[in-house]
């Protein structure tokens, strides 16, 4: 919801959405990215009807379930790595991604839905230690075996969706539990 992001700067809550950004998303993500919105501004008319309010702006995750899911490249990524093939990035930007457990996914909604208050609040969750795609790929390389593989020259443009999770951290004492190093180790084999 945040659009395209071309520059190495976490993205916090307060950040203004501008939808000349949004309109460059690709396919189904400008729908998405607009619905969002949308349904944010309905929730928040809520808040001035009196009723508790907190919203989570979702970034990246891993998890079991997750990797059902064959369209995230983490995922694309650990099957190559089973299936025991070369590992091949496909985009040709430099991609940058932070990866948040499930498990903590779940803990953090918990603590923000608790958190609700009349006034309500916006708060990013996922990890904010950004990872590049071509990094996450090496980091799998490493664990199988395998050699990294190219489809594309590298371009200079630059995809950066890594939230600032400051505001979560210090208002709800939030942390990040679980290592993504881990999870690719127990799913690379």
């Amino acid at each position: 919801m945040y659009g395209i992001n071309n520059r190495i700067k976490k993205i916090s809550e307060n950040r203004k959405i501008i939808f000349k950004k949004i309109n460059k998303l690709n396919g189904y993500k400008i729908n998405y990215a607009k619905t969002k919105l949308l349904m944010e501004k309905k929730i928040i008319s809520l808040s001035k009807l009196n009723h508790k309010i907190s919203i989570a702006r979702l970034f990246t995750f891993f998890g079991e379930r997750i990797l059902k899911d064959k369209k995230f490249a983490i995922t694309k990524l650990l099957l190559s790595a089973k299936n025991k093939k070369n590992i091949k990035v496909y985009s040709n930007n430099n991609v940058f991604r932070s990866y948040m457990s499930s498990d903590d996914l779940v803990e953090w909604l918990l603590k923000i839905l608790l958190a609700a208050s009349h006034k309500y609040q916006i708060f990013n969750v996922g990890s904010d230690k950004a990872i590049s795609i071509k990094d996450l790929a090496l980091n799998i390389c490493s664990i199988v075996k395998k050699k990294l593989v190219f489809s594309k020259n590298i371009s200079k443009t630059i995809d950066f969706y890594v939230p600032s999770t400051g505001k979560a951290k210090k208002e709800l004492n939030l942390k990040i539990k679980r290592d993504l190093n881990l999870f690719l180790k127990q799913n690379c084999n």
